[in-house]
C-alpha cells in the first residue's frame, strides 16, 4: 500500500511541476479561454429575446408605438425612463443598444461582456502573479454554480445589461483602486484624477446595491491607507466623489419614487407602516442570504484558513483586500432591506463580490505542497465533470424553449396581415430545469409580457389554448 501511495505522490509531483511551468499555464489558459468563450456564445445564441427585451426595443414613454432606430432614440428613451420608471439609465441604455444591434452582433457583444467580466475578476485576484489557468477555471465554475440566476443575469439581454455589464463597469473601476492599493506610491496623475471623476459617475450610476458595495470598498481602501499613513492619490478621492455623485443621480431619479410607490401599494403598505415594512424585510434578506450565499461564505473561510496555514509569506494587503470585497458583499446584501423586492437576479453583485474575495485568496496560495496540489486538482476535475453534466441539462432545456419561440416567429412571419392576426397556439414551453428562467407568455391581454410580445411582433393578439 505504501508503495502505491509513494508512486501516486511521485506522479502527482511530476504533474504539479509540469503544470507549474509558465508555458504549460499559458497553453492551458488559452485552451480554457477558447472553451468558455465558445460555451457562452452558444448559450447566448440559443437564448431568445424575452419579456422586457421586447419592451426595450421601443422608446420609453412612447406607449410602445415608436421603435428605437438609433442612438438619439436611446437618449430620448432613457431621458423619459429616468423620470417615469427608474434611475439605471447607464445599464438600460446598454440594454437598448444591444437590442438595437440585435442578432448575432448582440450575441457576440454579450459573450465578450461575459469574458471581459471573468478577466477583470481574474486580473483583480491575480495582480502581480504569474498566469494561472486554474484560477480562470475556478472563476467560471463559481459563477456557473453560485449565481442564483445565471441565465437571467448573463444571457437574457435586459438582465445582462443590468447585472453583467453593470458588474463589469463596477469591477473595472474597482480594478484601478485595487492596483493602487496593492502597489502604493504610484505617480499622482492630474489627468487620471480628472478622468476618474466622470468614470466614477458612470460606475456609481449602474446598480443600486452593487454600486453601494463598490463605494464601501473604495472608502475602506482609502481608510486603510490613511491608517497606515500612506499617501492617498488625488485620483482615489475624485473617483470616489464621482461614484457618490453617480449613485445619488441613480437613486434620486424621479422614476424610482414612482416605481417605489407602486411596489408599496402592491405590498399593501401605507406611509405610516413603512418602518414596519423595513423591519419585516430583514428576515427575508437574512433568509435569502442563507439560501444563496452561505455556501460561498463557507468557501471563503476555507480559502482564508488555507491561505493563513499554507502561505509562508502572508501578505497583509492580500488578506485585507479579500476582506474588503467580502465586506462589500455583506453591505450590498444588507442595503436590500430598503427594497420592496429582492429577486434572485439582484444577488448578482453580492455573489460577485464574494467570488472576488475567494479568488484573491486562491490566487495567492502557493501550491508547493503535493498533497494540496492533489486536492486542488481533484476538486477541479470533479467540478469540471459536474459542470459539463449541468451544462448539458440546462442547454437541452434552453434549446427546446428556443425552438418553440422560433416556430412562433416563423408562423408570425408567414402572415400576410400581421396587424389583424390573432395568434392562437396549443404548443407551450415546458422547462424541465431552473436554468433558462423563461416562463410562458400569459394569455391575459392586459398582462405586460403579453402586451410587449404583441406590440413587438405587431400582431393583434396572442393566446394559448390548453388542450
Amino acid at each position: 500500500m505504501d508503495k502505491y501511495l509513494e508512486k501516486f505522490y511521485s506522479y502527482s509531483n511530476r504533474i504539479r511541476l509540469f503544470l507549474s511551468e509558465d508555458k504549460s499555464q499559458r497553453f492551458s489558459f488559452g485552451l480554457l479561454f477558447m472553451v468558455f468563450s465558445a460555451i457562452i456564445f452558444i448559450l447566448n445564441k440559443t437564448y431568445p429575446l424575452y419579456a422586457d427585451d421586447w419592451g426595450y426595443t421601443f422608446v420609453s414613454g412612447s406607449e410602445l408605438t415608436k421603435r428605437i432606430t438609433g442612438l438619439g432614440d436611446i437618449y430620448q428613451s432613457q431621458y423619459s425612463h429616468y423620470f417615469d420608471h427608474g434611475g439605471r439609465v447607464v445599464v438600460h441604455g446598454i440594454a437598448e443598444f444591444l437590442l438595437l444591434i440585435g442578432g448575432i452582433g448582440s450575441d457576440l457583444l454579450n459573450s465578450m461582456g461575459y469574458i471581459l467580466f471573468v478577466l477583470v475578476i481574474y486580473k483583480i485576484a491575480n495582480l502581480q502573479n504569474k498566469t494561472s489557468a486554474s484560477l480562470f477555471f475556478i472563476i467560471n465554475i463559481l459563477i456557473w454554480f453560485f449565481q442564483p440566476a445565471f441565465a437571467q443575469t448573463i444571457l437574457w439581454i435586459t438582465g445582462s445589461a443590468n447585472y453583467l455589464w453593470g458588474g463589469l463597469i463596477i469591477l473595472s473601476f474597482l480594478y484601478i483602486y485595487v492596483k493602487g492599493f496593492l502597489t502604493p506610491g504610484g505617480r499622482n496623475s492630474t489627468l487620471k484624477a480628472i478622468v476618474l471623476f466622470p468614470g466614477g459617475i458612470i460606475a456609481g450610476w449602474t446598480n443600486e446595491n452593487t454600486a453601494f458595495g463598490m463605494i464601501i470598498i473604495i472608502v475602506l481602501i482609502i481608510a486603510f491607507m490613511k491608517v497606515r499613513r500612506e499617501k492617498i492619490p488625488l485620483w482615489m478621492l475624485t473617483g470616489l466623489a464621482g461614484a457618490i455623485v453617480g449613485y445619488i443621480l441613480m437613486v434620486a431619479a424621479p422614476g424610482n419614487f414612482v416605481r417605489y410607490e407602486e411596489s408599496i401599494a402592491v405590498n399593501s403598505m401605507t406611509e405610516v407602516s413603512k418602518l414596519k415594512f423595513y423591519l419585516s424585510r430583514l428576515l427575508p434578506v437574512v433568509g435569502d442570504f442563507y439560501k444563496f450565499a452561505l455556501s460561498l461564505v463557507f468557501i471563503y473561510f476555507v480559502a482564508l484558513s488555507t491561505y493563513l496555514y499554507f502561505e509562508p509569506k502572508k501578505d497583509v494587503r492580500v488578506i485585507c483586500l479579500s476582506a474588503l470585497f467580502f465586506i462589500g458583499g455583506i453591505t450590498a446584501d444588507l442595503v436590500m432591506i430598503a427594497s420592496p423586492e429582492f429577486p434572485p437576479r439582484a444577488w448578482f453583485g453580492i455573489i460577485t463580490f464574494f467570488i472576488v474575495a475567494i479568488c484573491i485568496l486562491y490566487a495567492n496560495i502557493r501550491i508547493d505542497n503535493t498533497s494540496l496540489f492533489t486536492i486542488k486538482a481533484l476538486v477541479c476535475v470533479f467540478a469540471g465533470i459536474y459542470f459539463m453534466l449541468s451544462l448539458q441539462r440546462g442547454y437541452k432545456d434552453l434549446y427546446k424553449i428556443n425552438k418553440v419561440f422560433e416556430e412562433r416567429e416563423r408562423i408570425i412571419a408567414e402572415q400576410p396581415d400581421k396587424a389583424n392576426f390573432d395568434f392562437v397556439t396549443h404548443e407551450t414551453i415546458n422547462p424541465q430545469t431552473g436554468f433558462p428562467m423563461i416562463y410562458e407568455i400569459p394569455s391575459d391581454s392586459s398582462h405586460w409580457i403579453n402586451m410587449f410580445y404583441v406590440r413587438y411582433h405587431n400582431i393583434k393578439s396572442f393566446t394559448i389554448e390548453r388542450e
